[in-house]
Order: C-alpha cells, then structure tokens, then sequence
C-alpha cells in the first residue's frame, strides 16, 4: 500500500495544492498504543496516476516482519521505472517497530536508507537524531497498522511521525467519518503528510478502510497539485 506515500513523495511537485485539510494549532501528537497487525496477511494494490496503471504495490506481515514492494508497469518503465522496497521489523510483542531497511530505485538511481528506533530516538544510516515532543517514530508499514487500529467513528484527530527514506514525515489525521467504498462500508479517513519542519505543501491523503474489524485498506487516493494517484485494493488475490 504505502508505496503510494512514495510515489506522490518522489514524483513531480506542482507548485500549488490545495490548502492543508486540517488547521495545524488545533493538532495533538497522537500516542501510538496499539497496532493492528494479522501475521499471513497479504494484500495487494494497483496504482493509478490519473487514468494510467502504473505499477502494483504488495505488502505482507509476519510473525517478527512487515515487507512490502512497489514495482511500476512496464509501460510505465517506459517514462521512467520505479521500484520501492520497505522491511520493518518488530518487537516480539508486534507493537512497535525496532529497524527498518527502505530501497528506492527511481531515474536510474538506487538509494538505500537503514534506521533503528529506541523511543524517541532513532538512528538513520548510523546518525542520531530524536523526534520532536518524544514522540515514537512509525514506518509507513506501522503508520498503517496503527491507523487501522486507530481508526473508529469518536476516534480523535491528530499526527504521529512517520519515517520515509531518512526524511521525517508528521502525518495529521482527521476523524473517520463512515462512508461507502466500491459497495462495501467502509471508513474514510482525510489526512495529509509533508516533511517536518518543511516548507514544502503537504500531500493530501484520504484513506478508505472497510468497516469491519479488520480494517483492510480498500483504497488509497494522494493529490498533489495537478497530480492524483489512486490504489485500489485487489480483490480475490
């Protein structure tokens, strides 16, 4: 799934997006508590820009581990291949990740990006650094798992950090509002992520999990400008 933080992350970035989906003062670190986690899971997405299928994100959770890839189509190698991979470990009670190793290969050019996390610190490629407020950084695989743990009607909004390819990222996140996706129930959650301490517009974000209690992300959609990408969960697979 999150290969798609990536890609609106990494691709082109217009000049001016909409205003941000929640007003900053207002927001308060969120305490991640809790994960949402099922070992032998797999899922599967296709990714759209605009109207063009551009690639298929998979992820998988285990036991100790959370993978998950990116590969873009092969017609859409043809403007410029794409290939994002992210494990997470975790502690042995499946609550907090400890180490993470991100790839990303993207114009020719492959980067690799390893981090450790103890509380509010973290070590990225060996450096130090702490987050902001003490708070607990997450990777994009337990941002998910614990937006799918979070996510519930009275659920209050907030952020949580999330670490992406040695950039810190504040997610905000407003209430989930019940809503229908592709026939089913579902929770749909508007947020938006921009680097800490950027300048930069933040990428808007809804999510819709089904509304049951397994959460499964049924799609994804990121604006950034003129650019829209949507991941649409695969059914039957």
């Amino acid at each position: 799934m999150l290969a798609l933080l990536i890609v609106a992350a990494c691709g082109p970035r217009p000049q001016h997006v909409a205003p941000p989906l929640i007003p900053v003062p207002r927001l308060a670190p969120i305490a991640v508590d809790e994960l949402l986690l099922f070992p032998g899971e797999t899922l599967r997405w296709d990714v759209r820009i605009g109207g063009l299928d551009v690639g298929r994100a998979e992820l998988a959770t285990s036991d100790v581990a959370i993978t998950s890839s990116f590969r873009s189509t092969q017609v859409a190698s043809l403007f410029g291949g794409m290939r994002h991979e992210l494990a997470t470990d975790l502690d042995p009670d499946r609550m907090r990740a400890v180490a993470s190793r991100e790839t990303l290969a993207l114009g020719g050019e492959t980067t690799d990006v390893a981090a450790s996390f103890d509380g509010a610190r973290l070590a990225v490629d060996g450096n130090q650094r702490t987050v902001p407020g003490g708070n607990r950084a997450q990777t994009l695989h337990t941002a998910l798992a614990w937006l799918r743990a979070w996510a519930r009607p009275d659920a209050a909004p907030g952020f949580v950090f999330v670490l992406h390819m040695g950039e810190l990222y504040r997610l905000d996140v407003e209430r989930p509002v019940r809503d229908e996706r592709r026939g089913e129930p579902a929770l749909r959650i508007a947020a938006r992520a921009g680097v800490y301490g950027s300048k930069d517009d933040p990428v808007a974000i809804v999510v819709w999990l089904r509304d049951t209690t397994d959460r499964t992300p049924l799609e994804l959609r990121l604006t950034s400008g003129e650019l829209v990408v949507t991941a649409r969960l695969r059914f039957g697979q």
